[in-house]
């Protein structure tokens, strides 16, 4: 299962990718983020591991996740895995005219073990959709936390 949605934010690449690699301020940024812990020092990086709580569907997870690449500012990816479906998700940042940045949120879900494969088969009809709504909410909120914080910053009008 992939997705990918885009926003265009009125604020510059650079602040965009630093409010994204604060990454205990996520639950500032991402609806679905309750808590998150860094796990290993130094900030965002490749390899830095984090743990977080989300919040989706009526339930909450307990998920720890690994960065994979952090090209600042064009943006970052990570992955995480549960009960045998891992996940990639990654924000990738392109500048835009006069202060803009497109976001780009992208995932992917892969069955690394039986069961998360035929999980992903079987739902993939129903979940699909709903993912899909729930990541273009994600999205939304995100723009509009980055351009108040520009505001607030006097980056962005």
């Amino acid at each position: 299962m992939k997705l990918s949605h885009e926003a265009l934010v009125e604020a510059p690449a650079s602040f965009c990718f630093d409010c994204l690699a604060r990454l205990e301020d996520a639950p500032k940024y991402l609806s679905m983020v309750k808590e998150l812990k860094m796990l290993t020092p130094d900030g965002l990086r490749p390899g830095a591991r984090w743990r977080q709580t989300l919040e989706s569907f009526g339930r909450r997870l307990k998920l720890e996740a690994q960065a994979l690449e952090v090209t600042p500012p064009r943006g970052y990816s990570f992955q995480t895995s549960h009960r045998g479906v891992i996940m990639t998700m990654g924000f990738r940042l392109t500048p835009k005219g006069s202060g803009q940045t497109l976001i780009s949120l992208d995932l992917e879900g892969k069955g690394s073990t039986m069961v998360g494969k035929i999980a992903l088969a079987s739902s993939a009809a129903f979940l699909k959709p709903k993912i899909d709504s729930l990541a273009l909410k994600e999205l939304r909120g995100l723009k509009a936390a980055i351009e108040h914080e520009a505001r607030l910053m006097g980056i962005a009008a």
